[in-house]
């Protein structure tokens, strides 16, 4: 299956694209926020850090459309963005029935404790993290601001719940969730509990430790070469220096002799 680290998976231009449609979110969201589009609801204590560290994470139920139910399991997974720690590269893989599979990326940041903003090239989205049913799921409400992301009919209020657990959720938990709905006065509607039998194809395996400082010394070994230094002694030669013995011309009276 695909497999697609951080930001490397994208051109310079994609990346301004979706650093730009993000600002842009943030601002679409304040006013989407002041038109009452989304509906407000009690959110917990809740952020993409802790999402990160429990990924990955599987969507254990979704409102029931025709398409849902066509899909055995939907896998989330997060990767901090590497000049950015509280921004995150979300992928979100899904496997249908026949074992088919398709994946979407985003890119997410925290808006407020509980509250996160998801962008693409195509569409713009708040999560909310309102509720947790037990069964180790937690309820997320999903309020589209922009666009299309392909993700539920625009006709039901997209509530689905995100769970550690790679398993189906019980009926039990079911009813919680209708519990909690009911409590943030969301529409009332049928859900559709994921079966999650066939392999899911998450992007990457769940990664949440601190990996040690790169060393060099460690990671290339040193090794201590010498230089052999011959020493030759240089040879003397002692010659001696030849004395040539010539006179000095003394002239007396037109006379000339030499003296030695």
């Amino acid at each position: 299956y695909f497999f697609c680290r951080l930001w490397d998976c994208y051109t310079p231009d994609q990346r301004a694209i979706m650093i730009r449609t993000l600002s842009l979110a943030l601002l679409v969201g304040v006013v989407t926020a002041s038109s009452g589009q989304c509906d407000k609801v009690d959110t917990i204590d809740r952020s993409l850090k802790d999402n990160y560290c429990d990924q990955p994470l599987f969507v254990t139920f979704a409102p029931k459309t025709e398409e849902i139910t066509l899909i055995d399991n939907i896998c989330y997974t997060y990767f901090p963005l590497p000049d950015d720690p509280n921004t995150y590269q979300l992928y979100i893989s899904r496997v249908y029935c026949d074992g088919s599979t398709d994946i979407n990326s985003y890119i997410i940041t925290d808006i407020e404790l509980g509250v996160f903003r998801g962008a693409s090239p195509y569409c713009t989205f708040t999560d909310s993290v309102f509720g947790y049913a037990g069964c180790d799921t937690y309820l997320i409400y999903r309020c589209m601001l922009y666009g299309d992301c392909e993700m539920y009919d625009e006709s039901v209020s997209p509530v689905f719940g995100l769970s550690p657990l790679c398993r189906p959720l019980g009926l039990s938990c079911l009813r919680k969730v209708e519990e909690i709905v009911r409590d943030n006065c969301l529409p009332e509607q049928d859900y559709y509990a994921l079966p999650m039998k066939l392999p899911n194809k998450c992007v990457t395996s769940q990664i949440c430790v601190n990996s040690p400082p790169f060393q060099l010394a460690e990671q290339i070994p040193v090794v201590e070469r010498s230089v052999a230094v011959v020493e030759r002694p240089i040879p003397v030669v002692e010659r001696p220096i030849p004395v040539i013995e010539r006179g000095v011309p003394i002239v007396e009276r037109g006379h000339q002799r030499f003296i030695h």
